[in-house]
């Protein structure tokens, strides 16, 4: 898929407030469908704006998802959970923790800058 494909996608927006506005913009731009309002929707995710981390390799930050369905049982009790990925601009958005490895926002963010530090 060329650059151009991934402009079909109708994408999320950051927020005109959130640090780095230009290299989210970026991130998304280049991240095909991971951003795209469907599977936001359908994950129920949310990104944390401000966890944008620049490392030598790749720029990380944390997404948050909870499970929300009207059939069977809802993974973590329904409850919401957050994730560390990574973005470089030749692999795209690839998943650092275990998908809802984190129950709390600090938590997560606490496991990003040790990660971070690693780098």
């Amino acid at each position: 898929m060329n650059s151009t494909d991934l402009n079909q996608f109708d994408t999320i927006t950051p927020p005109i407030s959130a640090d780095k506005r230009d290299q989210w913009q970026t991130i998304i731009n280049g991240s095909g469908y991971f951003f795209s309002r469907k599977a936001m929707r359908f994950f129920a995710s949310r990104v944390a704006w401000a966890s944008l981390t620049q490392t030598p390799n790749a720029w990380l930050f944390i997404t948050s998802e909870q499970h929300q369905s009207p059939f069977g049982p809802l993974a973590w009790d329904g409850q919401r959970r957050y994730s560390i990925k990574a973005w470089r601009d030749s692999f795209g958005v690839q998943d650092v923790s275990e998908f809802g490895e984190y129950a709390t926002l600090a938590e997560a963010t606490r496991a990003l800058r040790t990660i971070a530090k690693q780098h």
